[in-house]
């Protein structure tokens, strides 16, 4: 073998697979700015977007009550990103968490529904009425989908 040159199979040999995808392929922290830099707003547009926007605001340098609620509590962050996405690592390829706010459900359509996690497709569901703005109720009804979704 020349100079500057390893073969992974041998290197990593002795490592699990599981290690070896964690040192490759993961960020062995998540960080507040990862998932605010992921999180791309889809708003409703079939009702009044106002309290949408105080929730979150446009994507990339998002602000709003969800990015606060991210960058002030960091069980909140890694409960938000398992919820969002199943994953315990942020991947070091760039990724999206969509946040969609949601009238057309039938579910969605009652003030008591919880934020819904699609993580296959890295996707919250909120009510389009975005519990009227009010962080303290959104942070209420996130953190109780959080404890009730199941980890496999």
């Amino acid at each position: 073998m020349s100079p500057g040159h390893f073969k992974p199979k041998i290197l990593f040999a002795a490592l699990p697979r599981v290690a070896v995808n964690h040192l490759l392929f993961c960020r062995l922290n998540i960080e507040v700015e990862d998932v605010v830099r992921a999180l791309k707003p889809v708003y409703d547009d079939n009702v009044d977007t106002k309290n949408q926007r105080k929730v979150l605001t446009k994507q990339g340098e998002a602000t709003g009550i969800l990015p606060e609620l991210l960058s002030k509590d960091k069980e909140f962050l890694h409960a938000f990103f398992w919820f969002a996405t199943a994953m315990e690592k942020v991947p070091l390829a760039s990724f999206v968490i969509t946040v969609e706010f949601n009238s057309e459900d039938l579910y969605f359509q009652s003030p008591e529904s919880l934020p819904m996690a699609h993580t296959c497709d890295s996707l919250v569901k909120i009510p389009s009425t975005a519990y009227n703005g009010d962080a303290g109720i959104f942070r209420a009804k996130l953190m109780y989908s959080f404890t009730t979704t199941k980890h496999y």
